[in-house]
């Protein structure tokens, strides 16, 4: 054996290396296990650390490169195997992954995570009886696992199946992905109790897409004779103003709440109201633009001589959905060509540019940005109102075209949304909603072209 140059052993060497690697100083594991695996070839357990700690760090072919070579030494290192699987899985390389996850089944020391592993990538493959097949495995082994009974749930309302899917998405509490956790000083309604004459403190959750859905459900509680404290996010407070409701004080989100009899958060009413797909409230408008809003960008505009079409091409990217390549949803600016090459008029509806943006921006003088104006979604409300047709990937501004009943496209994901259900191209939220499917996991290219066409023979 070749002396290292840090003229230590090979074992206090790998020690070291795994030391680092525990600590999370991966780059320093590297150099160490590449150190190793130079003195001493074709080790598979320092060849396995090599391809962990740089998968750890997305050098991915690398790791996978090292990871096969390991396993080609010696072909029953389980952990290894499902590291793969989870790599892969993290490439939308779905069905190497799947082969990777069952090569594991029987054998792994944490099964938990192989089943929910396995369910998650049936359920980005779109294979959800199966994905939910493998859920129940893992809630077999254990019954508030809450990671599987919150995919579970989002699963089930993809298929449809409301009545299951609602109840289990309360478990979105435990499993962290329904925030913010509020502190109530009122009794949560149970969805049963009277509200004849009670005051019902309803705040909003997640996304601002999310609380465009849901507001919907605010005249309902009205109706069962709520008055109602909403705290919602404030660039959707003015908007707000336009629902069709008459016993509702609107609340910044983190002012005080005055005194109520009863607590809920917003996501939660659509369990505890019962909806399932034949009873979703109000596919009629339930959101406007003000009069205000509409003169200025009439006025803004101009005439039309051409269709105007307002695009979105991208969410906030800080949102966790988009680390999943089968559920990413922005759409890189420059793969809208097609569509922006087409003589119309273009207006970007979206509050956040990027640089890459800039070219695109510059060689398409038919789109023009209105990020600088966009200040809430009631002055954009005002902009939607004067676009013949929205194209918008899963965001906010699709949300609010549609709660406005204005003709909406919405480009969706591989992996889309609970929200979208499955194969249909349209919506049972929204009536003016068109949806166009990708086909592909990781190529947006197709689906903009069908896009295009579409557009081409709309106008």
């Amino acid at each position: 054996m070749r002396k290292n140059q840090f003229n230590q052993s090979p074992d206090d060497l790998f020690q070291q290396a795994i030391k680092f690697h525990q600590e999370g100083k991966l780059e320093k594991a590297e150099s160490l296990y590449l150190t190793l695996s130079k003195n001493i070839p074709n080790h598979p357990v320092i060849l396995a650390s090599l391809a962990t700690v740089l998968m750890q760090q997305n050098k991915s072919d690398l790791g996978i490169s090292y990871a096969q070579k390991s396993l080609a030494i010696n072909p029953q290192q389980i952990e290894l195997i499902f590291n793969l699987g989870v790599e892969y899985q993290k490439l939308a390389k779905l069905d190497q992954a799947l082969e990777h996850y069952k090569k594991c089944d029987g054998y792994i020391s944490n099964p938990l995570a192989l089943y929910l592993n396995i369910g998650n990538t049936l359920k980005d493959l779109k294979r959800l009886d199966e994905a939910i097949h493998f859920y129940d495995k893992a809630l077999a082994l254990k019954q508030d696992f809450n990671p599987a009974l919150w995919n579970k749930a989002l699963a089930k309302l993809t298929i449809g199946d409301f009545q299951e899917g609602w109840e289990l998405y309360e478990s979105g509490w435990a499993v962290g992905e329904r925030k913010p956790i509020k502190k109530y000083t009122a009794t949560l309604w149970n969805g049963k109790d009277s509200l004849k004459g009670k005051r019902i403190y309803v705040h909003t959750e997640q996304g601002l897409g999310d609380s465009i859905q849901f507001s919907r459900y605010l005249p309902l509680l009205e109706k069962l004779g709520a008055e109602i404290l909403f705290e919602t996010q404030a660039p959707l407070l003015t908007l707000f103003e336009t629902l069709d409701t008459h016993k509702t004080k609107l609340i910044n989100e983190g002012n005080h709440i005055p005194p109520h009899d009863y607590a809920v958060a917003l996501m939660s009413l659509p369990y505890l109201l019962k909806t399932n797909l034949e009873n979703v409230p109000s596919t009629s408008p339930y959101l406007s633009a003000s009069a205000e809003n509409k003169q200025y960008w009439k006025e803004k505009l101009g005439a039309k001589t051409k269709p105007r079409i307002g695009i979105t091409w991208s969410g906030s990217k800080t949102n966790s959905i988009d680390n999943n390549l089968c559920a990413k949803r922005h759409i890189p600016l420059s793969l809208w060509e097609p569509i922006l090459a087409l003589p119309f008029e273009f207006h970007g509806l979206q509050k956040d540019l990027f640089p890459e943006d800039q070219s695109i921006l510059k060689r398409y003088k038919n789109l023009v940005p209105h990020h600088k104006e966009l200040t809430d979604f009631a002055n954009t409300a005002g902009l939607v109102e004067e676009m013949d047709l929205v194209i918008s990937v899963c965001t906010s501004v699709a949300h609010l075209s549609a709660a406005m009943k204005h003709p909406t496209w919405v480009v969706i994901p591989y992996s889309s949304d609970f929200r979208w259900l499955q194969e249909t191209d349209t919506s049972p939220w929204y009536s003016s909603i068109k949806l166009f499917r990708k086909e592909d996991p990781l190529d947006w290219t197709s689906v903009i072209h069908r896009v295009a066409n579409q557009l081409k023979n709309h106008f």
